[in-house]
């Protein structure tokens, strides 16, 4: 179902929505760990929603008060668990079904199992979990997995390949172990991000060099765990300010001193903020410089760059952009399609994708996607020239940010009822 919005000048203040990245780490280590977890505030986005039916799926018991979720009971081995279409959660839930020796089947939806998942098989094929595939559901063994004091993983196309290694060493029985990592690791803060959790629940973890050194092991979880408000969704509500609000939005729920990648949102547009306590407040600003992102840093990041670009003077850059043709859809296409929409010049040199500042005189007919946050993209590029236009899949929000465009509501635009 299609929403018709009507952009208005923004104002006011609004929470960001809770990280998934962190809310989906806490949440399956609680379906893989006996004790009581109180865990919130969680907004319910589709990959929370598959994490919380994966802690019913291994015997959890579930009690939802407000935006906190109690979690309580001791682990089952599944027969059959659903991951969506969520590349954290399949990746994740590997490791930790190595760990304790299961043997499950894992149904996906969408175009999961074309993401690339083989260095993890490989890693966890060599302690002895075995894989095999019918249709859309793939059939893990993981009855025959050793207890390992080393293990290696090739880092290069994905961190949550060795986030999976480090939850299998975690609830692994074994006093001292070393994950060898080989390759540059791409996207390493998400990687922190594990290592930071797992501090949180009192697991002592050194890095040292491409070593991961772990000692000791998670045997249960008695916890309240507070989740931080998502950077990689308040990005565009930080566009949305600097773009459309004259007075400011402000942004709650906002930790300044974040292990989440995607703070760097505050580095990358340096000058242009202003902070408060837990929350950053973004109003019009006429941005005279390149904007800049790294893909392999901050891949959730390029489509606020790509946007904010080209209501800029001198554009935008997005380096090691091929790296986005292999997320939820080809969104370096998207990203070039809307560019040019909007009569941007589109350049690119090695693999870095240059886009300039749009041209006034254009009516853009923009392409219709089903990936979240190319749908928040176009939501705000229309928003700059249409006086009233529609939200095609609007649906499509929930996979990270549900209320989205309830918050711009909330804020000033006008929705038109069909």
């Amino acid at each position: 179902m299609s929403r018709i919005l009507i952009p208005q000048e923004l104002n006011g203040k609004v929470d960001a929505p809770s990280s998934k990245s962190m809310s989906q780490r806490v949440l399956l280590l609680s379906a893989f760990l006996p004790g009581h977890k109180r865990i919130g505030p969680i907004s319910g986005c589709d990959d929370e929603i598959i994490a919380l039916g994966i802690c019913s799926s291994n015997g959890m018991k579930i009690i939802k008060d407000g935006k906190y979720y109690n979690i309580y009971g001791s682990f089952n081995n599944p027969e059959l668990i659903n991951v969506g279409e969520s590349g954290t959660a399949l990746r994740m839930v590997l490791g930790l079904l190595a760990s304790r020796r299961c043997s499950c089947a894992i149904e996906t939806e969408g175009k999961l199992l074309e993401r690339p998942l083989k260095p993890l098989i490989i890693s966890l094929e060599s302690i002895g979990c075995r894989f095999s595939m019918n249709g859309k559901t793939l059939i893990f063994d993981g009855t025959n997995a050793r207890y390992v004091s080393e293990i290696s993983i090739n880092g290069e196309l994905s961190s949550q390949f060795t986030s999976s290694i480090l939850l299998y060493m975690a609830l692994n029985p074994l006093d001292e172990k070393i994950i060898h990592i080989e390759g540059e690791i791409n996207s390493e803060g998400y990687l922190n991000m594990t290592v930071d959790v797992l501090r949180k629940l009192g697991l002592p973890i050194k890095r040292t060099g491409s070593d991961i050194i772990i000692s000791g092991t998670l045997n249960e979880m008695n916890t309240s765990f507070d989740i931080e408000g998502d950077y990689s969704s308040a990005s565009f509500l930080i566009a949305a300010g600097l773009l459309l609000s004259g007075k400011g939005i402000e942004i709650n729920n906002l930790k300044k001193e974040s292990m989440q990648p995607d703070a760097n949102i505050l580095n990358l547009l340096n000058g242009l903020l202003q902070h408060g306590e837990n929350s950053i407040i973004a109003m019009k600003k006429d941005i005279t410089s390149m904007l800049e992102v790294d893909v392999n840093i901050n891949p959730d990041l390029a489509p606020v760059i790509a946007l904010l670009g080209m209501f800029s003077q001198k554009g935008a850059s997005i380096k090691n952009s091929d790296r986005l043709s292999g997320k939820e859809s080809d969104r370096k296409k998207a990203i070039i399609q809307i560019a040019e929409a909007f009569g941007s010049v589109v350049t690119e040199e090695d693999d870095t994708l240059y886009i300039g500042p749009y041209r006034d005189d254009i009516s853009p007919a923009l392409p219709i996607s089903l990936d979240h946050r190319i749908v928040m993209e176009t939501i705000l590029a229309q928003s700059m020239v249409s006086e009233k236009f529609i939200v095609h899949n609007p649906e499509s929000l929930n996979k990270s940010y549900p209320s989205f465009i309830d918050d711009l509501i909330s804020l000033g635009f006008k929705e038109e009822l069909e």
